[in-house]
């Protein structure tokens, strides 16, 4: 997680809504993972082909995609299992997300 705008956030909270929803995830045992900042960047430095994601219930399905969309998700690899490192364009920057293989 990136360093907290504290003026962004909720009256009462030291983390963000996606913080707190992804730290419940965990807890109830959903295979996610929050990263830090730097960790981030090492992941995002890597020389990866970036995937389209499209979302197919509850489960994201990629395609290779020379040319992605901004208005789609955006997948880069991480493992060798099928999990993917998501980047979500939004009107306020970008959400990052990583879903785990099953």
């Amino acid at each position: 997680m990136g360093i907290q705008d504290e003026g962004k956030l909720k009256k009462g909270y030291d983390k963000s809504s996606k913080h707190r929803k992804a730290e419940d995830l965990s807890r109830k045992g959903s295979e996610i993972k929050i990263m830090s900042e730097r960790d981030f960047w090492s992941v995002a430095a890597l020389d990866i082909q970036p995937r389209e994601v499209l979302s197919d219930g509850e489960d994201d399905v990629c395609k290779n995609s020379s040319e992605p969309s901004r208005e789609q998700d955006i997948g880069y690899p991480i493992d060798d299992k099928g999990s993917v490192l998501i980047m979500r364009p939004t009107h306020s920057g970008i959400d990052v997300m990583i879903r785990m293989a099953k």
